[in-house]
């Protein structure tokens, strides 16, 4: 795995363990077919876009531990709110991690229903939660081909101005 998904790898395991207090393993991409896309893109020293891409149990649990309320309480609306912070949050940890000092700018996170499949574009990584059926798929694509960011950011001190 290249340098840039281990520190995106790092981002998601990160978010997910103090955010939403789940321990994500990585997985076989899954046949379950997710029900949530959530999206970022970032501008910068390049730029991209992250997904994730939830199925309806994992975000469904998710807003029930970070909202701390039972599952049959959760409604779409928090369940969209929390994947549109999940995505926010680990873009941001994801970009700060990779130039600390780089200047991004963040476009609004995007989240709504999906159907059929996850498509295969960008780079993939796909996680499960211990034996549930849960699943989730993250695809970091980039306008340039690449993943939009710097593999390794300038030395500290020595941040770039956009």
């Amino acid at each position: 795995m290249q340098q840039t998904m281990k520190i995106l790898e790092t981002s998601i395991f990160e978010v997910f363990e103090k955010m939403f207090f789940l321990y994500l393993e990585s997985i076989e991409p899954a046949d379950t077919e997710p029900c949530l896309k959530a999206s970022i893109s970032f501008a910068g020293a390049g730029g991209g876009t992250v997904d994730l891409y939830l199925s309806d149990d994992l975000a469904t649990r998710m807003a029930q531990n970070m909202l701390s309320i039972e599952a049959d309480e959760v409604d779409d609306n928090q369940r969209e709110d929390c994947a549109r912070e999940a995505v926010n949050m680990i873009c941001g940890h994801f970009l700060a991690m990779t130039d600390r000092n780089g200047c991004y700018d963040l476009t609004i996170p995007r989240c709504g229903p999906v159907e059929g499949p996850v498509p295969n574009a960008g780079e993939r990584l796909d996680y499960g939660v211990g034996d549930e059926t849960w699943a989730m798929t993250v695809l970091l694509s980039g306008s340039d081909g690449g993943s939009g960011v710097n593999e390794t950011g300038p030395a500290p001190g020595e941040g770039r101005a956009w």
